[in-house]
């Protein structure tokens, strides 16, 4: 995030106000700039849906790297209970 203040140089050519630099996937080098306004919100059940989907995905990541670990011989895993899995 950067803010162009109103009698700036970069205000001048590109507006004034909050700008957000925004990469479209988290794995990639493209990267978009964009003022405050052409930023769409997303409605709370939506965000929630989304956060859910995501947690979702890495808890079943975390199962699969569990599973790989096990396969490790002599591999101890502490869950995040505390509890201790061979």
């Amino acid at each position: 995030m950067k803010y162009y203040l109103s009698d700036s140089l970069l205000a001048y050519e590109y507006d004034e106000g909050w700008r957000y630099l925004v990469m479209p996937d988290m794995n990639s080098i493209e990267e978009g700039n964009h003022l405050e306004n052409e930023i769409k919100l997303l409605k709370p059940q939506e965000l929630k849906t989304l956060l859910e989907a995501e947690i979702k995905k890495r808890l079943y990541q975390i199962e699969v790297l569990k599973y790989e670990l096990k396969a490790i011989p002599g591999t101890v895993i502490n869950s995040l209970r505390g509890e201790k899995m061979v």
